[in-house]
């Protein structure tokens, strides 16, 4: 099971959707480990947390600029004839029947008028052509109520139940019995389990209420779901129904907010709904639906023109951050397919899925067999063009399956991200038969689109060519902020303690569901039913991948507690490999800082000042800080840190760059578990604070103490060490005083003495004691940043870079001093795992 993780990534602003966890033992870096089952989250507690999350990210549009964010781009003679079609449509002749006071008296009536209006669409649909080859996205489309939870939901949340539920080509010639029928947001879990007559996925949730701030509170959790099923996907479509009024309005969520078309009467609007279902119903392709990737089998642009593009497999997902808007953070482990077979650590049952810019194409092995060489030697941008694909039923691997953009099923629930229906190598028939019968349930059919293509290849690292094992990470990026860690990454590219990087790509942004500048006012509004806040400005946000060569894990892993101090070092000497740059990380914490599988070659660490600092008037400051990173270098060579890397720190996106102005306003980054207690107190207090190397120092220290605690070899456990990782993992007021009581015992310990206990059972604390003992004392005397003074200030940024310097100096000393003590440590823990998942 891979953990969602609950950090707490604060840019001391919004509340982070992501489930709690009991026991949070990884990160948000490229990591994935077990971890205890999380604390189920009510249904009142998730709606709140939704309205507190999209605080001031509801704008609310007219209809018909809602339509066109998810109208797919059409011709204008298509305009032409969607128009006529529409005007022509027997329109305000139907009638709604009358709704009761509680919402389940309104249902059935609902539900009959709305399939009523979807008919007409199909209708008009299938006048314009647009399902004429049986490509479309959407065959079919029907609504019916809903009786009963989903089958899947978020892990450590209570299963939804929406209202009504629109599906996608329902594969039965009779309506199915309720008690036959499972919806889902992704897939079951057991794809093989035929105890489930039928399967539907939910293509469209509609939730009715009497008052809209319910309405979008309700509808948030349903979006969050389905981003959870589809994390890479740009926008999620509901529908609220006010039974009350009789009125209807359109919401779409994506990675800055959420859309909302002004509320229409249900009757009076029955264009406005037609739209809507014909605007849905006109989707083509996957790009069109949203879905940008469905992260098991990737295609990237190569980046010399005129060369096949880069297939990867996914091996095995490393994090995915569970938000409903904001960053959606997914990092995958992959691994480039050569001959085409299939790799994938999750065994036989694999679907071959390709992303190319926006869009996404899915592929079987077989398939892929036969197009390899056909591929090899055309361009990326030739990739794409239709292409038809025999299938021969029964036969294993080829599987009748949706895609979305060179290849395509019609009908099967479309997760994107599950461990699909599908069966390679040597299956057993039996496997095989149910496989066949799955399929016919869910009405899958292979059909064919064109692939778009939308990447920008916006910075290259050190890598000239691809690594046949790779870390790709995606995540909604502030149009303001995407470039900087692109930039950031590729100018730190390959130095000691820092990843090695090929390239950062722009993928898809979420322009066309924000106001624009220039119509403040006008296109759009505070939305006053919802009773949100006037909305703040529009966040603009940019869909990124960065593939990475180094793949790491926790260093809660450490098998010694030599490894860990090494470990510990190569990422703060990685630390000050950024600062060569003036990049500050601001981020310091046990998910970016990663135990590499295999230790990484890397030119020797080398201390050296940006060039500002060149300047004859910082003569003599430079001269003391060089002789400060000769002597770092020369209890390095003690240490035999010589050219390879044993761990890395990774992930800029809260990065900033010291010699550019900041406001002043005190703004903090950070994961919250580790930040320095002056930062903390700032939040708690919400005064101003410049942040600055001293709090990252400080950062490295919390996450020793973490990874100690926290170990998955040397579990410590005395009552004393279980109620030291409580407090450190849920009071951060209480997590100083705890580290301060672990010290404390050290110094009140005599070795000698056989009559004197520690009360601690871990021999990696054990060995750790002194070193945090005269680690902390170091860190004690550390000056803060002059609030009066910003980093850009050449005396301060130099000041800065030479208290970095000399206390990544001083702790490696502090190693040098205890290295016997550290590699002699007794270890009486279990033999530890494999490091390799």
């Amino acid at each position: 099971m891979l953990a969602t993780l609950p950090r707490t990534r604060s840019t001391a602003s919004n509340e982070s959707l992501s489930t709690p966890q009991s026991d949070p033992s990884t990160s948000t870096g490229h990591l994935a480990t077990e971890s205890a089952a999380p604390i189920p989250i009510s249904q009142k507690d998730l709606k709140s947390r939704v309205l507190a999350h999209l605080k001031g990210r509801v704008w609310e549009f007219g209809c018909d600029d809602v339509i066109r964010m998810i109208m797919p781009n059409l011709t204008a003679d298509q305009v032409s004839k969607f128009n006529d079609a529409l005007a022509a449509a027997p329109l305000g002749q139907l009638k709604l029947g009358p709704l009761g006071k509680k919402k389940v008296q309104s249902y059935t009536p609902l539900v009959e008028y709305l399939n009523r209006l979807i008919k007409i669409a199909q209708h008009i649909r299938d006048m314009l052509g647009f399902n004429s080859d049986a490509d479309a996205y959407w065959q079919t489309m029907f609504c019916r109520q809903n009786a009963k939870p989903t089958r899947d939901g978020i892990h450590g949340a209570h299963a939804l139940k929406p209202d009504l539920l629109v599906f996608n080509n329902l594969a039965t010639e009779t309506e199915p019995e309720e008690e036959d029928l499972s919806a889902v947001w992704g897939y079951p879990a057991d794809p093989f389990d035929i105890k489930i007559p039928v399967v539907l996925h939910i293509d469209l949730a509609i939730e009715v209420r009497s008052k809209w701030d319910q309405t979008l509170a309700q509808l948030g959790t349903y979006a969050r779901a389905c981003f959870y099923a589809s994390p890479l996907r740009r926008f999620i479509v509901c529908l609220g129904i006010n039974h009350v009024e009789r009125t209807f309005s359109i919401f779409v969520f994506h990675a800055g907010g959420v859309a909302v078309s002004t509320s229409i009467d249900l009757e009076k609007g029955q264009g406005d709904l037609v739209r809507f279902f014909l605007s849905v119903l006109l989707w083509q392709t996957v790009d069109d639906a949203g879905i940008v990737s469905d992260g098991i089998h990737y295609t990237l642009p190569s980046p010399v023109k005129g060369t096949a593009p880069i297939e990867l497999d996914n091996l095995q997902l490393l994090h995915r951050r569970v938000d409903l808007c904001g960053r959606r953070t997914y990092v995958a482990r992959v691994g480039s397919n050569v001959d085409g077979s299939n790799n994938n650590v999750r065994g036989q049952r694999t679907a071959k899925f390709t992303s190319y810019g926006a869009g996404l194409k899915l592929q079987d092995d077989h398939e892929r067999q036969a197009t390899k060489s056909s591929t090899a030697n055309k361009s990326a941008a030739s990739v794409g063009q239709k292409r038809k694909a025999s299938t021969q039923a029964g036969k294993p691997g080829n599987v009748q399956r949706r895609s979305g953009r060179a290849t395509s099923e019609r009908r099967q629930p479309r997760d994107h991200n599950r461990e699909a229906i599908l069966t390679v190598g040597g299956a057993e028939a039996a496997e095989a038969e149910a496989q066949e019968e799955i399929e016919q349930r869910l009405g899958a059919e292979r059909r064919t689109t064109p692939l778009a293509e939308h990447t920008e290849i916006h910075a290259r690292g050190n890598l000239k060519k691809c690594p046949t094992e790779a870390v790709i990470k995606l995540s909604w990026q502030q149009l303001k902020s995407w470039q900087f860690e692109a930039c950031a990454l590729a100018d730190c590219s390959g130095r000691f303690g820092l990843p090695s990087v090929f390239y950062t790509l722009r993928v898809a942004d979420n322009k066309k569901f924000l106001p624009p500048k220039d119509a403040h006012g006008t296109v759009w509004s505070k939305c006053e039913r919802i009773k949100s806040e006037t909305p703040t400005p529009p966040d603009h946000r940019v869909l990124c991948a960065t593939v990475t060569a180094d793949v790491g894990i926790s260093l809660e892993c450490c098998r010694t507690p030599w490894e860990l101090a090494r470990a510990l070092l190569d990422c703060q000497l990685g630390w000050l490999g950024a600062l060569r740059s003036d990049i500050l990380h601001r981020d310091v914490s046990i998910g970016n800082l990663l135990l590499l599988k295999v230790p990484a070659a890397r030119k020797s660490f080398q201390a050296s000042l940006p060039e500002r600092y060149d300047s004859s008037e910082l003569a003599e400051a430079r001269t003391a800080y060089n002789a400060i990173g000769a002597d770092l270098r020369k209890t390095l060579d003690s240490l035999d840190v010589g050219d390879e890397c044993t761990a890395i720190m990774t992930d800029f996106d809260l990065a900033f760059r010291m010699d550019q102005p900041s406001d002043g306003t005190g703004h903090l980054s950070g994961t919250v578990e580790f930040m320095s207690t002056p930062m903390l107190e700032s939040l708690e207090s919400k005064t101003t604070y410049r942040q600055g190397v001293q709090d990252d120092l400080w950062s490295f220290f919390n996450v020793a103490f973490w990874a100690i605690l926290h170990s998955e070899i040397f579990p410590g456990r005395t009552k004393f060490e279980s109620i030291w990782r409580h407090k450190i993992r849920n009071n951060f007021n209480a997590r100083d005083g705890t580290h301060s009581a672990i010290i404390r015992r050290w110094t009140q310990y005599d070795e000698e003495d056989d009559d004197c206990e520690l009360g601690i059972s871990s021999p990696l604390l054990i060995a750790f004691l002194p070193i945090l003992h005269e680690w902390r004392d170091i860190l004690l005397k550390l000056k803060m940043v002059s609030i009066k003074k910003t980093l850009v200030d050449i005396d301060e940024g130099l000041r800065q870079q030479s208290i970095a310097i000399k206390s990544v100096r001083d702790f490696a000393r502090i190693l040098e001093k205890y290295r016997t003590r550290l590699e002699s440590a007794v270890l009486t823990a279990p033999p530890p795992p494999s490091r390799v998942d």
